[in-house]
C-alpha cells in the first residue's frame, strides 16, 4: 500500500524520502509531513489534506497506497493482503539557496526524500536572488551542473537548493525533481544537501514510454501477462509503464495474472491518510493521489514509483523471500520518510482491511529503489542491492 512519500514543487519538480528515527528527527519529519503525502504497503499514501506520503506491507490481505492530507508519503500493510507504498511531502518552509555554479562535488547519502523538494520553484531565481535572499544563512553553497546551458533549469535549480537547505528532511538526503526547461522537454534534477552545501545535477529524463500509446503500452503490458483496465489516461499509463519497463526478470514473472486498476479515492481509518495505491488478489488498485504531477522518484515519474511500490509486495509474496531481506545489512533502515513512519502509522489504523506491516513496507520501498534509482541504491545500500539483483536474476 502506498500513502504518499515524495514532497513535490508546483514547477514540474518531484518530491522523496527522510530518514532518522531519533525523536528529535521523528518531530522534524512530522512537521514536514504535516504538508505531504504517504503510502502504504502496497501502494502510496496521500494526506488527505493535499500532502503525501507512502507506505506498503504484505500479508494475506490486500495492500494499500495512502495519501496524507498534508504529510509525506508512507508505506502500510494490511491482514488481508493489502499493501502501501512511501510517504510525499508536498510543502516545505523558509528556503534558501547556493550562490556557485560549479560541477558538484559527490555528496554521499545514504537517505532518500521522497517527500522531495517543497513548494513551488522559481523559475526566476537567479545569482541576484540567490545573495538579496535574506532568509538564507550566508553559508549556503550551491553547486550545480548543468550541461544544457539553459539559464531556466539553472535558476530552477538554484530555487531547488535554497528550499532544500531549509528542509529539516534534506539535510544529509537526495531528492529528485522533474522540471521543464525552456525548450519544453523534462528534466530530472538531482539535490543533495549536507549541511550548508547543495548540489543539483541536471539531467535529460529519457522514458520508456516515450513515444508509445495507450494501446501500444497496454499490448505490451499484456504480453507479460498484466492486464491494464479501463480508464487510465495517455500520461497516467506512461508514468505505470516506466515503471513497469524496468522490470525483466523473476519480479517480471511474478506480475504474470495481475490486474491494473483505477479507483476512487480510500481514507485509511484511524489515521490523516488517503491510499495512493494498494495491492491485493493479484491486483494493484490505484487511486488518483498517485498521479500528481510533478512527482518523481530517482527515474521514476511519481506513479511509476508507486507501481513498483506495490510490485514489490507482489514480488515479495511470490518470492517468500523477506526473511532473507532481513539478512541482509540495511534492511530495517529509514531509507524513505514512509519507512521512517510506517512504524509510527501501524498502530494507528483501525481499518480492519489494513494491516502496516513495516517489514515488509522496508521491502517494497527498498525494491522501489532498486528499481527507479539503481546507482542510489548500488551506491548507498550495496547489500540491498545485491539481495534484490540475486533475488530478480533469471
Amino acid at each position: 500500500m502506498t500513502i504518499g512519500s515524495a514532497g513535490t514543487v508546483n514547477t514540474n519538480v518531484p518530491p522523496q524520502n527522510y530518514g532518522g528515527d531519533s525523536p528529535e528527527r521523528v518531530e522534524e519529519f512530522k512537521e514536514v509531513v504535516s504538508h505531504s503525502t504517504t503510502s502504504s504497503t502496497a501502494s502510496w499514501m496521500q494526506s488527505s489534506k493535499g500532502g503525501q506520503t507512502s507506505a506498503h506491507s504484505q500479508d494475506t490481505s490486500k495492500p494499500l497506497p495512502f495519501v496524507l492530507a498534508t504529510r509525506p508519503p508512507i508505506n502500510l500493510g494490511n491482514p488481508t493482503g493489502k499493501q502501501g507504498t512511501p510517504l510525499y511531502d508536498t510543502q516545505g518552509k523558509g528556503s534558501k539557496a547556493g550562490s556557485e555554479t560549479k560541477a558538484p562535488s559527490q555528496m554521499t547519502t545514504s537517505k532518500y526524500e521522497t517527500r522531495g523538494i517543497a513548494g513551488e520553484l522559481d523559475p526566476k531565481y537567479d545569482v541576484k536572488a540567490w545573495k538579496d535572499d535574506d532568509s538564507r544563512d550566508s553559508r549556503d553553497k550551491v553547486q550545480i551542473k548543468n550541461p544544457t546551458g539553459d539559464t531556466r533549469l539553472e535558476n530552477l535549480a538554484r530555487s531547488a537548493a535554497n528550499k532544500a537547505l531549509s528542509q529539516n528532511g534534506m539535510d544529509g538526503a537526495k531528492a529528485d525533481v522533474m522540471v521543464q526547461g525552456t525548450d519544453g522537454k523534462n528534466y530530472r534534477m538531482s539535490v543533495r544537501r549536507n549541511g550548508n552545501d547543495t548540489s543539483v545535477e541536471i539531467t535529460a529524463m529519457k522514458r520508456a514510454s516515450d513515444g508509445k500509446d495507450v494501446a501500444t503500452m497496454t499490448k505490451e503490458m499484456a504480453a507479460k501477462g498484466i492486464t491494464v483496465g479501463k480508464n487510465f489516461s495517455q500520461d497516467e499509463l506512461a508514468a505505470v509503464y516506466d515503471g513497469f519497463a524496468t522490470m525483466k526478470g523473476k519480479d517480471l514473472d511474478a506480475m504474470n495474472g495481475v490486474t491494473l486498476e483505477k479507483g476512487t479515492r480510500k481514507h485509511v481509518e484511524g489515521t490523516d491518510f488517503n491510499e495512493m495505491a494498494d495491492y491485493g488478489n493479484k491486483k494493484i488498485t490505484f487511486y488518483k493521489e498517485a498521479f500528481e504531477p510533478g512527482g518523481m522518484v530517482g527515474n521514476m515519474p511519481q506513479a511509476g514509483a508507486v507501481f513498483l511500490h506495490e510490485a514489490g509486495h507482489r514480488f515479495d509474496e511470490v518470492s517468500g523471500s523477506l526473511n532473507k531481506f532481513q539478512q541482509a545489512k540495511g534492511h530495517a533502515d529509514d531509507i524513505t520518510p514512509y519507512d521512517a513512519l510506517s512504524k509510527k502509522l501501524s498502530p494507528q489504523v483501525t481499518d480492519k482491511s489494513v494491516k502496516l506491516d513495516p517489514k515488509k513496507e522496508h521491502y517494497a520501498e527498498a525494491y522501489m529503489l532498486y528499481k527507479s534509482d539503481p546507482k542510489f541504491m548500488e551506491q548507498n545500500y550495496p547489500q540491498l542491492f545485491q539481495f534484490f539483483k540475486a533475488q530478480t536474476t533469471t
